[in-house]
């Protein structure tokens, strides 16, 4: 889950980088790419920005399911571990 969040994160955060820069320079709706896309199916358009907006919002306050706090429990005592065996050598 974390890794499509992350990746929907960034399709957007590089679809508005686009979009602002074709504000700069006077073409905003040629440099939408998920427009441009999928221009022709606005339900589709709509549902990518809808996935998109969740997924930051899941950015922001992480996700809390079951299977999303097993590898970071994991990893963090890996980690944990890790520096504890480093600390001691």
């Amino acid at each position: 889950m974390y890794l499509i969040t992350k990746v929907l994160v960034i399709i957007g955060g590089i679809n508005w980088g686009l979009v602002g820069l074709g504000m700069i320079l006077g073409k905003e709706s040629a440099w939408n790419l998920v427009s441009l896309l999928l221009g022709s199916m606005p339900t589709v358009e709509a549902l990518v920005y809808i996935l998109v907006g969740v997924a930051a919002v899941l950015m922001i306050f992480g996700c809390k399911c079951r299977k999303c706090m097993i590898p970071m429990e994991t990893t963090h005592t890996t980690e944990t571990t890790t520096t504890t065996q480093n600390s001691s050598i």
